[in-house]
Parts: structure tokens; sequence; C-alpha cells
């Protein structure tokens, strides 16, 4: 899918793709059954995989070699880094607030950080690059 659909604003993209991360917690509300979990699951997994393309290739565009794998790797401390803080958290909170405000408040949260960042001025700023010219044959 992500070397067919090609966004003119592939960062806009990975965010759109990204958002899909708030299936999985709707799926969980009841009552939803088991294969309707799962094919949550499917399509926000085939969400980041997009979103993920798209940002690695403006990654490898827009970043000097050099410094690439020090981004790259900033970049996933970020995006994981605050994950096992809202895995110990949502216990707690699901015991406060019932599991049902839990999953809506994660997805909530969720579509809007990304629906801040497709309006951020910089992620729309970058577009797909311009395809290079045929080769000449012969």
């Amino acid at each position: 899918v992500a070397l067919r659909l090609r966004p003119k604003r592939p960062l806009v993209g990975a965010f759109a793709g990204w958002s899909l991360s708030a299936l999985p917690a709707l799926a969980l509300l009841p009552p939803l059954p088991t294969a309707a979990v799962a094919v949550a699951y499917g399509v926000f997994q085939a969400g980041i995989a997009f979103g993920n393309n798209q940002f690695d290739t403006v990654l490898q565009r827009e970043i000097p070699s050099h410094l690439l794998s020090r981004v790259d790797s900033f970049t996933w401390l970020v995006a994981l880094g605050l994950s096992p803080v809202g895995q110990a958290l949502a216990g707690p909170a699901s015991e406060a607030f019932g599991t049902d405000a839990v999953l809506v408040t994660a997805a909530v949260l969720v579509v809007v950080s990304c629906a801040a960042g497709m309006a951020t001025p910089s992620v729309r700023g970058i577009t797909r690059a311009t395809p290079a010219p045929p080769l000449a044959s012969g």
C-alpha cells in the first residue's frame, strides 16, 4: 500500500496512518466480538506500517546521512519512551475511572495528537519529492 499510496504531504499521511492507533482501544469497548477487535488491530497495524514508511522516507530524504542514525534513535526514543508509563498507569486509571473511560480517553488522545501533528505548518510544508525523470535508453 505504501508503494502505491503516495500522499502529496507524506508526513500528513504518516500522522493519518498513525491515527488508526485509536481503533484497537475503541474496538475493546463492549460489546464488539473478537473478530471485530482482530480486524481493528489489523487495520491499526497497517496504519502504523504506512505511517512509519512515510516518516522513514522523509527522514532519509531530509536528514544528512551522517546524522541519520542519531536522529532516528531519538525519534524512536520519543515514540516509544512513554509507553511503559502509559501501561503502568492504565490499571490504576481503569480502577479509578472505569475501563471504558480509559479506552475512550486513549483513543481521543491518539486522534487529537495526530490531528495536531497534521496541522503543524512544518509537517504540512514537507512535500513528496518529485520523481527523477526516466533514464534515456541507448
